[in-house]
């Protein structure tokens, strides 16, 4: 997890993401994911190695469909290869060992209320904040967490949500991981710093973002350290 080479990414306020508050924020969400079931997962457990495993066999699969796509003077459709197919069909078997993503990854006890694609950046910053504190609130009854390798093994998420063009290609590849907006869920949200959402994806459901991002045509989400 990389957040010292990114010190560009200030808020309005010039409070940067190496902040005390973003530092405290951070620790809240591992310590909230830490607890539940769907993100607790590490990144060396058998389900993850599987799902890493399957998703660079299905990119492989597709890098070989659109080789034989574009193969000679007369092209196909790269969804009429083999290769393609076979890509889905795996990316459908890692969608399915997550579960309820959808539900999972946005608690009732976190949830910022109606989520619209008009929201100003007041709104957001309003938003986060409500999440971040409710959260907070809960980890009050929770013991202290160890984060160690399970922190070490996530990855910083940037959201713009002024960027989001609502194509809902990425809620689709994700199995709603992301939502029709882009959005990620509330349950991993950070802060809201300088227009930009940036959450903290838990090791064991990284190949599931990665899967919203890959299909992402507005680059509206990307990971802080690429």
């Amino acid at each position: 997890m990389t957040i010292n080479t990114n010190e560009s990414l200030c808020s309005e306020s010039g409070r940067c993401v190496g902040s005390e508050h973003f530092r405290r924020s951070l620790r809240d969400v591992i310590r909230w994911c830490a607890t539940q079931p769907i993100t607790a997962e590490k990144s060396d457990s058998q389900k993850v190695l599987s799902r890493t495993a399957l998703r660079a066999q299905a990119n492989q699969l597709l890098d070989e469909a659109h080789r034989i796509a574009n193969r000679g003077w007369r092209r196909r459709k790269i969804q009429d290869t083999t290769q393609w197919n076979c890509a889905q069909q795996i990316f459908a078997e890692i969608l399915n060992s997550f579960g309820p993503v959808q539900t999972a990854m946005r608690s009732s006890q976190l949830s910022p209320g109606l989520l619209t694609s008009n929201m100003s950046a007041q709104d957001w910053s309003e938003v986060v904040a409500q999440v971040g504190a409710k959260r907070s609130q809960l980890l009050d009854r929770v013991p202290e967490y160890e984060q160690g390798n399970y922190a070490n093994a996530g990855r910083l998420l940037l959201y713009w949500p002024e960027n989001n063009l609502a194509g809902g290609a990425a809620q689709a590849s994700s199995g709603g991981f992301f939502n029709v907006d882009n959005v990620p869920p509330w349950d991993i949200w950070v802060t809201y710093e300088g227009r930009v959402l940036i959450s903290w994806v838990p090791p064991g459901l990284i190949e599931l973002a990665q899967m919203g991002i890959d299909v992402n045509p507005e680059n509206c989400i990307q990971w802080i350290d690429q």
